[in-house]
């Protein structure tokens, strides 16, 4: 099951609505959009569709068939009343999709950077971060900053760039890669959106984003006290669930002899999970564009920190997969599951002789191999097949098999993370073979 054959792909269809100004040359989002094209999972493939926003261009016929929408606000709005703003057409078509389960990626930058595309989506999208510029981070770094990663696109020491400070780039700080830290309980795998794949093992954090030097305000709706800021936007979320902070950085201020001082932690990825019963998609909210313009993540193309950056693109789109788009990868992956192997039977009928322990070994040995083959293939079934059921809580892991016969529910549940993956989805991969 390692290989599904590209003729049979599902087309998740992603429209990334930017604002015209940075549509092309450094502040462009091509590597990164790129990444997220080239990505192959168990069953499905996503096409990107850009739209410069103009006003009133968010329209039916745009935004009609998306499985996900994504917006980078990128202008820099220093009259509010001259921005161009979503009109109330355009917000109440964004709103009829949002209800129809469509995932929504958005973000901003510093200051009010953003404002008239994002600071007007519905309340939902818009109250996870400020849109204006109240106590957003921001950190220059001393000109005697000195990094050993060059940008690969200006890998030339230019000394008329370095005047007296010796550094051969006015904005150096952005070859750095930027710490992030995951927020997670510490026996089991970090958030979904902050998780590298690594074969045999619980999954590991993503460590690094692009560096930036000022970014947005994530609202922390976990903070006790609230802010005055975020308390006036709980209502949005009052029935649950609230957005989710996932990762946190640290921002710095030098003194005088460029020694870093006041170091701050600040949010820069939340995360609204959707109640199961709900018919909203998920969300997230990014702190900066500058996590994915080319001009910041491209000098990271060539070390250790792009695996990272180019997995969070991806584990976005992943992750932003709503209930219709999982639909449609749904046909193609059960009709998939229907004709491969006889794998789940075996372990169906070890079950049905009370061979627990061996059916275990059969998941083990024969379909989460060929599972792992394939870039995080358990990870795309469970989402796709099961609604994210393994990974949110034991109680719904036993929930869940107790519709098996000859199921022992709080023996699955106590398995470990990637056991009880493997082992539930082996149960579900017969449940769609016998229909």
């Amino acid at each position: 099951m390692a290989f599904f054959p590209a003729e049979n792909l599902a087309t998740v269809s992603i429209v990334v609505i930017i604002e015209q100004n940075v549509a092309e040359g450094a502040h462009s989002f091509n590597a990164l959009l790129n990444a997220v094209r080239n990505w192959r999972g168990f069953g499905y493939r996503f096409e990107i569709i850009e739209h410069p926003h103009k006003e009133g261009s968010i329209t039916e016929e745009v935004i009609g068939n998306a499985d996900e929408l994504w917006f980078f606000g990128t202008e820099l709005c220093e009259k509010p009343e001259e921005a161009l703003k979503l009109t109330p057409d355009e917000i109440a078509l964004i709103q009829k999709r949002m209800n129809e389960g469509v995932g929504v990626f958005a973000t901003g930058d510093h200051e009010a950077v953003g404002w008239g595309l994002c600071g007007h989506l519905p309340p939902r999208v818009a109250n996870m971060r400020n849109w204006g510029d109240a106590g957003a981070p921001s950190e220059d770094r001393p000109w005697s900053y000195e990094s050993t990663i060059r940008s690969p696109d200006q890998d030339v020491f230019r000394p008329e760039l370095a005047g007296d400070s010796n550094r051969d780039e006015p904005d150096d700080f952005d070859v750095l890669p930027k710490p992030v830290w995951v927020l997670h309980l510490s026996k089991e795998s970090p958030h979904e959106l902050m998780q590298l794949p690594v074969r045999g093992v619980r999954k590991t954090a993503i460590r690094f984003l692009p560096d930036h030097m000022h970014e947005g305000k994530l609202h922390d709706y976990a903070e006790k006290p609230l802010s005055n800021e975020a308390a006036a936007l709980v209502t949005e979320y009052k029935e649950g669930p609230f957005p989710q902070i996932v990762a946190r950085s640290v921002r710095s201020l030098f003194d005088d002899a460029d020694n870093p001082y006041n170091c701050v932690s600040y949010p820069v990825v939340s995360a609204y999970e959707a109640a199961e019963e709900s018919l909203w998609g998920n969300i997230v909210v990014d702190s900066t564009f500058h996590h994915w313009t080319d001009q910041n993540a491209l000098r990271l193309r060539f070390t250790p920190a792009w695996l990272h950056i180019e997995q969070y693109a991806i584990n976005v789109a992943n992750w932003l997969l709503g209930k219709a788009g999982r639909k449609k990868v749904e046909q193609a992956v059960v009709e998939y599951i229907r004709k491969t192997g006889d794998d789940g039977a075996e372990v169906i009928r070890l079950l049905d002789a009370n061979e627990r322990k061996q059916a275990i070994d059969s998941l083990r040995l024969n379909i989460a191999p060929r599972m792992i083959k394939q870039r995080i293939v358990s990870d795309t079934l469970e989402r796709i097949l099961l609604g994210r059921v393994i990974s949110t809580s034991r109680a719904q892991v036993e929930a869940f098999a107790r519709g098996f016969k000859n199921v022992d529910a709080k023996m699955v549940s106590s398995l470990d993370e990637t056991d009880r993956q493997r082992f539930v989805l082996g149960l579900r991969f017969e449940e769609i073979r016998k229909k």
